[in-house]
């Protein structure tokens, strides 16, 4: 029943209707400029953005790079997928989070560009591929730290443990009273751990929140 936090901060949702209970819409013309900039860099972005209250998830179809390939072929029945023609359709409605998927992503050509922009970005390296960087963008105050600290004030909690698995986990890591990095996370977020526990793939936080709260009974 607690809110959910999801696109690395971007939304708090109610888990039990879907209702939106608080989310951030990037500037028209700041995310305007910022996709000119990826496209001009030889990307192609996801967009994601509300459009008449409904989630969508918008590319440019014929013009795919194999990182959206990729993404699209995982989500096949997805229902927020939506191709579009252009790039100007893709600024038709309230954006919140655009992302990049690749191998060609480079730091030394795409973040000089980014770091006086009014926005919260991260490139990090999948996780769970290793073969692919994501550049992830959202408006300045989307962070899990800053969607964390809604969720503490809407229900009033005093205590915060988190976990995570990638340097955009950093944030939420600094401001949590203990944080918990899992075993196949980034070496660098390990570093901002209280601790350590099992891999993700072995239902490891579940583990971990049902022997906090009853002492492994």
């Amino acid at each position: 029943k607690l809110p959910v936090v999801t696109y690395n901060g971007a939304f708090v949702v109610n888990p039990v209707d879907g209702g939106v209970i608080d989310f951030n819409i990037m500037e028209r013309d700041e995310i305007t400029e910022i996709m000119h900039l990826i496209i001009e860099s030889g990307l192609m972005p996801l967009v994601y953005s509300m459009v008449k209250g409904v989630e969508k998830v918008s590319w440019i179809e014929g013009k795919e790079s194999l990182g959206i390939k990729n993404y699209l072929a995982a989500r096949k029945n997805d229902k927020r997928l939506n191709p579009v023609k252009g790039f100007n359709e893709l600024l038709t409605r309230e954006i919140f989070y655009v992302s990049v998927i690749g191998k060609e992503i480079d730091e030394r050509a795409v973040e000089p560009e980014l770091i006086n922009k009014n926005i919260n970005y991260h490139i990090v390296r999948d996780t769970y591929n290793m073969d692919e960087f994501w550049l992830e963008i959202y408006r300045h105050d989307s962070t899990k730290k800053d969607g964390m600290n809604k969720v503490k004030k809407i229900t009033g909690a005093d205590n915060i443990i988190s976990f995570g698995d990638n340097l955009n986990d950093i944030p939420m890591f600094e401001a949590s009273d203990r944080c918990y990095a899992v075993s196949n996370a980034s070496d660098e977020l390990k570093n901002y751990a209280t601790g350590i526990i099992g891999s993700n793939d072995e239902d490891s936080v579940a583990m971990f929140i049902e022997n906090d709260f009853t002492g492994g009974k």
